[in-house]
C-alpha cells in the first residue's frame, strides 16, 4: 500500500482503482474527458491551471470526491461543509495533492500534516487499504463517527459537535465545526470566510440536484 508522503513501490501490483481519481476503470477502456456541463457539481472557486490542473480536471476530481463521499456522509450539510473545506485545503481536489512551497507540508484532500498524517497512515495500514479518495474520506468518517482511537484524538466532544452540525441545515455552522474542531489551524480566521462561502455554494448546488 502507498502511505501518504511515501514513495510508491514501482514493482507493486496495480491497486484497486475503485474510489480513486478517475472512478472505476475498465481494462482497455479509456473514458472520453467530460465537458464541464456533464458534471453534477461545479467547483465553487476554480484555481490556477498551471498549479492545480485544468479547470475540467479540477471539476472532474470534485465530482469523484462527491461520488465517493455519499456512503460516508449522507446529509447535504455534511457533504457541502466537507467539499467547501477541501476546496480551500486542496484546490485541485486531487487526493495526492501536496502543499506548495513547503518542504514537508500537507498532503491529500484534507492536507493531512503531523498527527493527522501519522494517524491516517496507521489507519490505512491496519485496514490494508491503498491511499485513495475513499480511504481519506473513510479516515475522516472514522475520526468523527468511529468512537475509537481516532475519535479520541480529535476529542469526543469535538466529534459530537461536528456530528450535530452535520445533522442540521446550516452549512456555514458545519464548516465552522470542521475548521475549529477537526482541522484546527493556527490562524483559523485567515481561511474561515472562504470555507464558509465555498460550503454555502456546494449546499446550494446540492439542494438543487
Amino acid at each position: 500500500m502507498d502511505l501518504i508522503g511515501n514513495i510508491p513501490n514501482p514493482n507493486a501490483p496495480i491497486p484497486d482503482l475503485i474510489g480513486m481519481r478517475g472512478g472505476d476503470v475498465m481494462a482497455g477502456v479509456v473514458p472520453e474527458p467530460a465537458g464541464a456541463d456533464q458534471f453534477n457539481l461545479q467547483v465553487a472557486q476554480l484555481h490556477d491551471e498551471d498549479a492545480y490542473g485544468t479547470h475540467t480536471q479540477q471539476t472532474s476530481n470534485l465530482n469523484d470526491v462527491y461520488q465517493s463521499m455519499q456512503k460516508y456522509f449522507p446529509t447535504i450539510t455534511a457533504q457541502s461543509a466537507i467539499l467547501g473545506n477541501i476546496n480551500k485545503e486542496a484546490p485541485s481536489f486531487d487526493f495526492e495533492q501536496k502543499e506548495r512551497g513547503v518542504k514537508v507540508g500537507g498532503v491529500g484532500l484534507f492536507q493531512f500534516t503531523n498527527k493527522h498524517r501519522e494517524r491516517y497512515n496507521n489507519f490505512i495500514k491496519e485496514k490494508g487499504l491503498d491511499n485513495s479518495i475513499d480511504s481519506q474520506l473513510m479516515y475522516v468518517h472514522d475520526s468523527i463517527y468511529g468512537g475509537g482511537f481516532n475519535t479520541e484524538q480529535i476529542g469526543y466532544g469535538n466529534a459530537r459537535e461536528i456530528r450535530n452540525a452535520f445533522e442540521g441545515n446550516d452549512p456555514i455552522a458545519a464548516s465552522d465545526m470542521l475548521l475549529d474542531r477537526f482541522f484546527k489551524p493556527k490562524d483559523r480566521e485567515a481561511s474561515r470566510a472562504d470555507r464558509r462561502s465555498f460550503s454555502q455554494n456546494y449546499y446550494d448546488q446540492l439542494s438543487n440536484l
